[in-house]
Parts: C-alpha cells; structure tokens; sequence
C-alpha cells in the first residue's frame, strides 16, 4: 500500500474520531470503507438500548446471539435509509450457523444463510464484524455481498482499521451518553430550578399547575394527575388526561391501589412494566406501559401525590432516574404546597373572621340598646357568644303605656347560620305585635312564618310574654324553651314557666295555649334563660344544671336584677373554671320593685 493511500486512510480515521453525530459518523466510516474495501455495501446493527453486553454469554443464547433486541442505526444498501438515525429494530437470522467461531469470539467469515431482517425484508451477510471495546460489546457492521472481507496478507490492515473503528465508536457513544446525561442534568436543574421559584409563591393553583408541567417535562410522561389528600378523601386538583377514577383503576394483582399504597406509606411507586399479569391487574380502559406514583411530604405530612403514566422514551417506560428526579423536584414543591395551603387557610379564616365581625356588628344592633323605661320595674340582661355570632334572641317590645312584651327565644346551633335566624324572626315578630294582641296567634303565626325558612333539622325555641302594666299579670306561651322561673319575694318560693307546644318551625299548623301568671308582687323577679347557662360543663363533663341555677337565682334574688344576673353568671363562670362554653349564654332578669 503506497504512503500516499496510507495518509488518506490515516486522515479518514482522524475524521472518525471527530464526528459529533452518528450520521457524521456513518458518513466518515463509508468513506473509509471505500479508500480500504473499495466500494462495499454494509450496515452497523447495535444492540438496543443499553446497547453494550459484556463476556462471552452475550454470545450464548443471551442478546449478543443476534436474536435479542437490536436495531439498524445504517446501512448504504440500496432501499434501506441511510444516515445515523434510522434505528429500525433489526435481527441477523442463523446467527450461531452462519458465523464461524474462533479464539473463543465470532468473528469474520459470514456462511451464505445469514441475513438481516428488516420487519419483512431479508438481506443476505456475507461477512461481519463485531464492534467492540475493552469487553464492551456495541454490535455488528455486516457487510453485503460480494465483499467477504481482505485477503490473508492484508488482515493486518483490516484488523487495525476496525480496532479503530471501534475506539472510535466507542467515544461517540460515550459523547453521547455523557451528552444525553448532562441534557438530562440539566433538564432536572431547570426544573428544581423553576419550583425553587415558586416556593416563594403562596398561590395554590398556580403552584399546582406549575408542579404538573414540570413533572411531565423532567418524566417526558404521556398523562398524570396532582392529587391531594383533603381531609379524609383524595381529590384531583390538576389533571392531565388521567382523572381520579382512572388512576385508582391500576392495582396490584393482590386489589391494592398503587396510588392508596403510595398515599398510606408515603414511598415512592415506580412500575417500569405494568403489562406484566403476575404482578398488575388490567386497566380496563386504559393503556399502561409503565407509571409511577410520587408522595408530596413536607416536614413529614404527607400532602398528596404526583402520578404519572407512560413516558415518551424508553419504550414507553419510566427509569429510576426519572423517578429520582421527580422525587427531588416533588421534596421542594411539597414544602411550597404545603405554605400555599396554611397561606389559603388563613386567608379564608380571616375572611370568614372579617365577615362573622360584620355580622356580630349587626347583631348586636337588633338587642336592645338599653332597657326599657317602665314604672314600677327594673330590668336587666347578660348575653355572651360562643362564637362570634350566636342564635340566642332576647327583646322587649312596649306597643303602649299599658303592656310591654318581653320575648326569649335559642336557635338550634349557633354561628351565622343561626344568627340570621334568629334576625328574620326578631323582624317578624315586631310586625305581628304591631298588629295583634292576642300572645297565643302571635306566636302560631310566628310558628308558620319561620317554618317557611327553616331548614328540616332547624329550630327556634320561645318563650313570649305580656306584662300588664296596670294589674301586673303574665300572659305566656311557651314554645319548647327553657322553664322560666318567677321568684315570690312573700313566699320565698320559684314558680316554673312551663311549655305550652312545640319549638318553632317543627309543624306549619301547630297551635299554642296561652296561660297567665301572677300578678307579680314587689320584690318577684321574672327569670329568662337560655340551655347555655345550665349546660356549662366543667373539666369532668358535669353541667352547672338546672337545680343549681334554681338555688342561685333563689339565693340571690334579693339583688337588684343586674346584681342578680352577675352573681349567677359568677357562679357559672367558677364551676366551668375555664372550660370552653360550646353554646350561646343569655339571661333576662325583670324585677317589680313598686
């Protein structure tokens, strides 16, 4: 070989090694083939995937037989695609017939039945080469007829153009797998980057969407949802083309839900096959290579989940890197999830808490200001609030010198709901006292007109009086409230208010008897309550009672009516000593003190 053919053949080589793609490749390599075999047809078959198999078993009935996955990545035989990229899935067929071995490895001489399959087509190998590396195996360039490879005097030549070869397909594999991996790197930075970004951000939904985009970019998965644990229920906040339902149909064969199992241990589920019988359930409806499922926990709460379903890549299947990269990105966003959601939460407590104070602001407008001016009586209230608002109602109503209504009445609950209640049936009742006088149709037409606004498991206790101004007698309806009690000042002794019917808003027809009391003495003393007083509970779960309150308010009535009620309210106070009152406390005291 002259040095000027030896130069070219050298310069070819030195093009190897610095091509950057495998079609620059490919092309520098028929170039060489053509300085040093003269004008030859041939293919470079590599092993799928992870393309490299180490030792002789590759050989062995293992992949490097020929007949595991392999795929054509070039070929310059007439109708086949050329270039680097093609990679159609290939196998060589008779590969242990077809080639002979020698010093323990195939090599060279090809016998005429081997042949590359390409889907239907077959294409005769009449000698081959295996490409490889310090033990690492990256597949075969075939040669097609009718070139069998140089004669005997010139295999030293053959033998050092493809040791280089193979060296430098090596480096540009390896390129490419550094590259690939540092794509990867990268891809992986700029999304814990992106979510580092958000983590200042305390807007849920945003944060959410964000996480969904991300997670589907770092994965390259096909469908995926963001899933919550909301109290004692999953909820999908963000999907994308993967809804709860569906996402609870993959299983293990033994029933688990992968996503339940994710969300009861908090651990990561990657399932790189899903198809396979023995270890999933079917999907009906669904198509499942691979998923995989990746608990959101922040400081050791577990928020949700981000689950995730067949990736682009990969034959459709997730790798640990993409479930490592998840995890990382996921660690990140949980801890802004979890800020966003104690963000929203105190938001919509001061939001409740900002209307609740409107609504208390109104309430406590609608209570008497001041109690009102009668001869010959003092009155006074306590009222007090579980809750910022309450369904507790007390009123005094003087239509005329010579009477004046005094009204008592508790909503079932308490808070706003109860509150607006308890307003609408304050409104009602000072329209029917403007208009009728008898107590018993007052408070039947009352009866039917919150009865209207009730809701089923909604209603008001009340108690209504009129106070003659001129004989000093009762005339009452009691509607299911707590028994009012009337201390005798003579006597020294306390008459109970009984019920004469059923609360409010119970039965649209309901009809209530009117009973009288009195007349009241100097010194007797009308009592109005609500159950929170006697249902103040303490430290063991005992009620004040309605026993104690009868000897407190005996004990005390002497007082004046404002003395009176916070002595009693006192005596509450220190046998709850600092229980939380779980109900709306109000008493109405009126004494005849001429």
């Amino acid at each position: 070989m002259t040095e000027t053919k030896t130069a070219r053949l050298l310069s070819k080589i030195v093009y190897l090694f610095g091509a950057f793609s495998k079609f620059d490749f490919f092309s520098h390599l028929e170039e060489l083939f053509q300085e040093a075999f003269g004008e030859v047809l041939f293919s470079f078959i590599a092993f799928d995937g992870q393309a490299a198999f180490d030792g002789q078993a590759a050989f062995d009935g293992q992949k490097g037989d020929g007949q595991g996955p392999m795929q054509l990545e070039f070929s310059n035989f007439s109708g086949l695609p050329r270039g680097g990229d093609c990679e159609q899935p290939a196998q060589i067929l008779n590969f242990k017939e077809a080639f002979q071995h020698a010093g323990g490895g195939p090599v060279g001489r090809a016998r005429p039945e081997a042949q590359l399959q390409l889907g239907d087509r077959m294409i005769p190998i009449s000698w081959a080469k295996l490409i490889e590396v310090a033990g690492k195996k990256f597949g075969w360039i075939a040669f097609h007829s009718p070139f069998t490879g140089l004669e005997a005097d010139r295999q030293e030549l053959e033998a050092f153009i493809f040791d280089h070869v193979a060296v430098a397909l090596f480096r540009l594999y390896d390129r490419e797998s550094i590259q690939t991996q540092l794509d990867h790197s990268l891809a992986k930075l700029e999304a814990i980057n992106c979510i580092g970004g958000l983590i200042g951000s305390l807007e849920l939904e945003v944060l959410l969407a964000r996480l969904m985009e991300i997670s589907l970019f770092i994965s390259s998965a096909q469908v995926g949802s963001v899933i919550l644990k909301e109290e004692d229920r999953l909820v999908s906040r963000v999907e994308w083309g993967l809804n709860l339902e569906n996402a609870l149909k993959l299983r293990f064969v033994n029933g688990d839900s992968i996503l339940e199992r994710t969300i009861a241990r908090g651990e990561p589920q990657l399932i790189s096959n899903y198809q396979d019988p023995d270890q999933f359930q079917p999907a009906d409806g669904i198509h499942v290579q691979s998923c995989m499922c990746i608990p959101l926990v922040s400081k050791g709460k577990l928020l949700g989940a981000v689950f995730l379903i067949n990736s682009a890549n990969n034959d459709g299947r997730f790798t640990k890197t993409d479930q490592d990269s998840i995890l990382t990105m996921s660690g990140l966003a949980a801890t802004a999830i979890e800020n966003a959601i104690l963000y929203k939460v105190a938001l919509d407590r001061e939001r409740i808490s900002a209307s609740l104070k409107i609504a208390q602001s109104i309430q406590k407008g609608m209570y008497p200001k001041e109690p009102p001016r009668v001869p010959g009586y003092q009155i006074a209230w306590i009222n007090s609030s579980c809750e910022e608002t309450g369904g507790d109602y007390f009123d005094f109503i003087l239509p005329n010198p010579k009477e004046l209504f005094i009204t008592i009445g508790d909503v079932s609950g308490h808070g706003i709901g109860a509150a607006l209640l308890m307003a609408t049936g304050r409104a009602n009742l000072r329209a029917l006292c403007s208009v009728k006088k008898d107590v018993g149709d007052i408070v039947a037409s009352l009866n039917t007109l919150l009865e209207s606004d009730l809701d089923e498991d909604k209603f008001m206790t009340f108690f209504l009086s009129r106070l003659s101004l001129e004989d000093h007698c009762l005339e009452f309806v009691n509607a299911g409230h707590d028994t009012p009690l009337v201390y005798s000042a003579d006597r020294q002794i306390i008459t109970d208010l009984d019920s004469t019917g059923f609360p409010l808003g119970l039965f649209p027809e309901a009809g209530y008897d009117l009973l009288k009391a009195g007349p009241l003495g100097v010194g007797d003393v009308l009592l109005l309550t609500t159950d929170g007083v006697w249902e103040g509970s303490n430290a063991s779960k005992q009620r004040f009672g309605k026993e104690r309150l009868r000897e407190t308010f005996k004990q005390h009535a002497s007082l004046s009516p404002e003395h009176l009620l916070t002595a009693i309210h006192q005596e509450v106070i220190q046998y709850v000593d600092g229980s939380k009152f779980h109900d709306d406390l109000t008493m109405v005291a009126i004494k005849r003190v001429s």
